[in-house]
């Protein structure tokens, strides 16, 4: 349940809590953020915690989309967003499902993979950081990545913008190097 709400937390973290830090355009294609998230735990043996560290968001989310997060509690996360985000989904409460779809990154073998998907947005998270580092070194190839959709949804296509000098800041920020 914790790992379920860890990840949660990441799924939904796109509020910066740090008011004075502006988010760094630093190229063409990507932007990185510091961001932050306090839990409250009523009741829970494991008690209030905060989950901070680093986004990587495209410019463009207006279309298909993967973003990063990186923190010390979950490690890196990508989260595929497969139809455009909507400002009205911010601060909205949803529930995240279990599913298990194909992953294909272009010269890597398909594989089926474990993400948490919140089917109200379509947004996917993977749960396991070998399937986010997988996500990531197909961004640095510049490879094609491709996702079955949970629930009969179809296939979506992703070709991230290549890497920049703020793609280079998440990596160093996030002790990926």
């Amino acid at each position: 349940m914790r790992r379920l709400s860890n990840a949660l937390a990441i799924i939904l973290g796109a509020v910066l809590s740090a008011p004075n830090i502006v988010a760094q355009d630093l190229a063409d294609g990507w932007i990185i953020a510091p961001f932050s998230i306090d839990y409250d735990q009523r009741g829970s043996a494991i008690g209030d915690y905060n989950i901070s560290g680093w986004r990587l968001d495209p410019q463009d989310r207006s279309v298909p989309h993967i973003r990063f997060n990186c923190s010390e509690r979950a490690g890196l996360v990508a989260i595929v967003s497969p139809t455009p985000e909507k400002q009205s989904d911010i601060g909205r409460r949803f529930k995240p499902r279990l599913a298990k779809t194909r992953l294909n990154i272009e010269g890597r073998k398909k594989t089926v993979v474990s993400w948490l998907h919140i089917r109200e947005t379509g947004i996917m998270q993977t749960r396991q950081n070998q399937t986010a580092k997988q996500i990531f070194n197909a961004v640095i190839t510049g490879a094609q990545v491709n996702v079955n959709l949970p629930m009969g949804g179809g296939k979506a296509s992703f070709s991230p913008p290549p890497v920049d000098d703020a793609f280079k800041q998440f990596i160093k920020s996030c002790d990926l190097g």
